[in-house]
């Protein structure tokens, strides 16, 4: 007997094991929040800055690329070198980095190019100069002596298709002897430029501080009084034969930085005045501009050094350590536009700005301080125009709703958020999977309530309305409730927009009950009485009363059945004695099944049942929570909750709970719970309040005011995750596409983060594909990753494309993307009916390129133009004249003059002959 229980027992074990690994597959994961524990910036000297494209003209993103003297940024370990990465919004360290500062930076030959005082870099001797390839750092080689320079560097530059190095050194390559300035190329090594600056016939010294080329010029500044042994005071130009000065150049201790604007050169130091040469002194305080023939100030300039100088929108922007720039305020940052002084925001605060650079579309800031629009910010910041942003931090108070809305999960609450690109999220933040996103410029206060829904009037196919304590939505006043319009055209752009004149207090509620928007909250008059509830009239644009309304808040609302149920503190509700949930049939207030002694926070609807969630008594010995079926109340077995019940969330197969309790039904569960016929808890649950649930992509999202997860093992603070299976999703789909023989095309699917232990596998037609070369011969790569290539593509490729991805928790796959050819001779039918058509652009959303298919009847012109949403070309696309056929197009996700467009929805048209034909929508993501 015993013997033959020992299989039995083993089968058990086995049994039991899987079911464990699959239990510990629901879990939590981290949200998108972040509470201001996060690194902010770095925790040192931000000096140079430079975009840097690591692929060239292929298909990668440029990085930014910052250096200085700092051990971390954004609490990655990086030695004084780093590069982030604007499609994940990442740091990355450049190898090992280097063992002293790094003062400059530029690119030459593809090589992106590190100068300053270290004696080596990636650990290998250098010389205060060295090169970074992608992978690694080394010397500048060829020369008989390729060991950088014998002490510092400060400015770096290309002229004349030579590296240009200028600093404090005499001695580059071991044996040139370059007084503080000297060139380098692959073939001719180390060479002087002139004989330096710096001296003169009776002694040598200063150094050069900065370097740019203007007028086919190559433009050095700097502490020094002679250039090529004539006199040339803190800044000379080299022609390729000799030095000479720009009239007397200044009169004070230094130039540190130059900028090409406006057809003129700026320069910006430590000088109170420029000499004309003849013509005597003009005042310029720390900044002037040249004209190739005179000196000019620019205004009264600023009361102190000027550091870094940079172009943004059209502004020359100007960064130090002022507090006045052509006497307006202006914290070590200002702009001047050709003829005037402003400031940026409330600018930098505490210390100085060394580095400016303009980067995907927004102004980075660097140097030693410690706020940006005061704001914390360590040494580095970015201005999108209007706003400064950090590059980390946050300050993610509480999270009070969610909803879903146009593919992305909405939050509302009270937070400040990065979201890496574009403007900072205030109160209300979108979630795709991926990135948080940015409504306008948010709230002044929280939201408490989001409704979305399909909008059947010509404002457009989605309305999302926030509500809560704020006054002012974006741009505009909007009392305690507002609407996001966005239009089915590009124009107007999105935007928030008022709801009449709001309300006198805040509003806790949104519903929509016979194709009417419903508001509820702590209010009593909007343009006339309206008693704690609401109804928006779309043709008058006015609140109007619900009956005599409440005489108590109303927190929640919900549309059931036939009615629309209202939960809050009241107790009567049109003159009806109700307790804390009546119903509305349209004309008139009821009781629910007899009068409700309690406080309702939260209705859902669960399988057939409104569930009531709140602080009552209830019935069955289970207070706090209930359900009502249309007749009768009852509960969820017995023990209810021992704490108040205030958000609810059904996924039809469980009911998930949230609040302030530690047991629901006699389980152990703090602060979340859910009920699929018995309780259960959520995995250690929360350490605080949850007030938001929602349902998005097989996960369930939880707002409130916790820090942590699973047991405080998990720090999430107000947003965290949970997976149910831990069964990874895809946040973006390989679409179809038609090519020509001979073309590259490439597919991609993106699995969702947090998910760990993922691995991939293409199938064309349900068969597993392989790297290498194909039967057809072309070439695959990629048959196990995100994104498949296939190069130098051929007929036997043609057919359904999918991926498997497959994890320890079980299996998803994508849908299947066709691959067609348009034919041998590349001249395809036109498209249905003969007709020119538009047909798709895709993959949508998008991290990258962009394939635009079209067909055209006949032979013509054609273009594509790209649109944001301010209805802005942002790019042309010339196709020049095509025959009749199928073609297809590319947009790489840049403007016309090469720079990656936000995250965003962006309009493709397609001109054919001049004449618009047809648009499609791209969202582009980062």
């Amino acid at each position: 007997m015993q013997a033959r229980l020992i299989p039995l027992l083993i089968a058990f074990s086995i049994l039991l094991t899987a079911s464990q690994a699959r239990a510990q597959c629901a879990d939590w994961q981290v949200g998108p929040l972040d509470n201001g524990g996060a690194a902010n910036g770095t925790d040192g000297v931000i000096s140079a800055m430079y975009p840097w494209d690591p692929d060239g003209a292929g298909p990668g993103s440029a990085v930014l690329v910052v250096a200085g003297q700092f051990t971390s940024i954004q609490g990655v370990s990086a030695s004084n070198i780093a590069a982030r990465d604007p499609a994940t919004g990442m740091w990355q360290p450049l190898g090992s980095g280097t063992d002293g500062a790094v003062a400059c930076l530029t690119v030459y030959n593809g090589e992106l190019i590190a100068g300053g005082s270290f004696a080596h870099a990636g650990g290998v001797p250098t010389n205060n100069i060295a090169r970074w390839n992608g992978s690694s750092w080394q010397t500048l080689p060829y020369g008989t002596n390729p060991d950088g320079v014998n002490n510092r560097v400060n400015a770096l530059t290309v002229y004349n298709n030579k590296l240009i190095a200028g600093g404090a050194f005499t001695l580059a390559g071991g044996a040139v002897y370059a007084h503080d300035i000297a060139s380098w190329d692959p073939v001719s090594s180390w060479q002087t430029v002139g004989v330096g600056v710096g001296c003169n016939v009776l002694n040598c010294g200063g150094q050069v501080m900065c370097l740019t080329t203007w007028g086919g010029d190559l433009i050095a500044g700097g502490d020094f009084s002679d250039a090529g042994n004539q006199p040339a005071r803190t800044v000379a130009r080299w022609n390729g034969s000799s030095w000479l000065p720009l009239g007397g150049g200044t009169n004070g201790e230094r130039v540190t930085c130059l900028q090409p604007y406006n057809g003129e050169l700026i320069v910006g130091g430590e000088f109170s005045q420029v000499d004309q040469h003849p013509g005597g002194y003009v005042a310029a305080s720390n900044i002037a501009r040249w004209n190739g023939s005179a000196w000019q100030a620019l205004g009264s300039g600023t009361n102190s050094d000027v550091l870094s100088l940079s172009v943004y929108k059209g502004v020359l922007m100007v960064g130090g350590g002022f507090s006045l720039a052509g006497g307006v305020g202006a914290s070590d940052i200002a702009g001047w536009n050709g003829s005037s002084w402003t400031a940026l925001g409330a600018g930098i605060g505490s210390s100085w700005v060394s580095s400016l650079m303009v980067f995907n579309a927004e102004l980075v800031a660097g140097g030693y301080f410690n706020l940006a629009g005061g704001q914390p910010a360590n040494s580095i910041a970015r201005w999108n125009g209007f706003e400064w942003l950090p590059f980390g931090g946050g300050s993610a108070g509480i999270v009070f709703a969610m909803t879903n809305y146009t593919g992305r999960l909405i939050a509302g609450g009270d937070f400040h958020q990065n979201t890496n690109v574009g403007a900072a999220a205030h109160a209300i933040a979108g979630w795709d999977g991926v990135s948080l996103s940015a409504y306008g410029n948010g709230m002044d206060a929280s939201v408490v309530a989001l409704k979305s829904f399909k909008y059947p009037g010509v404002r457009g196919a989605n309305e999302l309305i926030a509500a809560g304590l704020f006054t002012h939505a974006g741009d505009v006043a909007a009392n305690y409730i507002a609407r996001w319009d966005q239009s089915l055209i590009a124009f107007p752009p999105p935007a928030w927009q008022a709801m009449g004149s709001g309300f006198n207090s805040g509003v806790y509620a949104i519903e929509r009950y016979n194709s009417a928007t419903y508001a509820g909250g702590a209010f009593t008059f909007s343009t006339s009485t309206v008693n704690h509830i609401a109804r928006w009239n779309e043709t008058t644009q006015l609140w109007e009363a619900v009956s005599t309304g409440m005489n108590g808040a109303v927190r929640a609302l919900k549309v059931f059945g036939s009615y629309l149920y209202a939960g809050g503190d009241f107790t009567t509700a049109g003159g009806v004695s109700t307790g804390g949930l009546a119903r509305w049939d349209g004309a008139s207030w009821s009781q629910v099944g007899g009068f409700f002694n309690g406080t309702v926070y939260a209705l859902e609807v669960h399988n057939g049942l409104l569930v009531i969630g709140g602080v009552y008594p209830g019935i069955n010995s289970s207070p706090n929570l209930a359900y009502f079926t249309g007749s009768f109340y009852s509960t969820f077995a017995t023990g209810g909750t021992n704490g108040a019940v205030r958000s609810l969330a059904s996924t039809g197969t469980r009911l998930y709970i949230g609040g302030t309790f530690s047991s629901a039904g006699g389980v152990p569960a703090s602060n979340i719970a859910y009920w699929d016929g018995s309780w259960h808890e959520v995995a250690g649950g929360a350490n605080d309040i949850v007030y938001a649930l929602a349902s998005f992509n097989s996960e369930i999202h939880a707002g409130g005011v916790f820090t942590a997860v699973h047991g405080g093992a998990l720090a999430s603070p107000r947003w965290a995750k949970y997976s149910q299976t831990g069964v990874p999703w895809f946040v973006s789909q390989p679409f179809s596409q038609t090519i020509q023989v001979g073309d590259n095309v490439s597919f991609t699917a993106q699995p969702a983060p947090g998910y760990p232990g993922l691995s991939f596998q293409w199938n064309r037609n349900g068969v597993p594909l392989l790297d290498g070369l194909t039967a057809g011969g072309s070439m695959l790569s990629g048959a196990t990753t995100p994104t498949l290539t296939l190069t130098s593509a051929v007929f036997a490729d043609g057919g359904g494309y999918q991926m498997v991805l497959m994890s320890p928790c079980g299996n998803d796959s994508s849908v299947v993307a066709s691959l067609d050819f348009t034919g041998v001779t590349g001249v395809a039918p036109p498209g249905p009916n003969g007709a020119t058509v538009f047909e798709a652009a895709g993959p949508n959303p998008t991290r990258g390129p962009s394939q635009l298919a079209f067909s055209l009847a006949v032979e013509a012109q054609t273009r594509f133009r790209v649109y944001d949403l301010a209805g802005r070309l942002v790019r042309v696309i010339d196709m020049g004249r095509l025959p009749a056929g199928p073609h297809q197009g590319t947009w790489d996700a840049r403007d016309d003059h090469g720079q990656r467009v936000h995250a965003g929805l962006y309009f493709v048209s397609l001109e054919v002959e001049g004449q618009r034909l047809g648009d499609k929508r791209l969202t582009v993501l980062h």
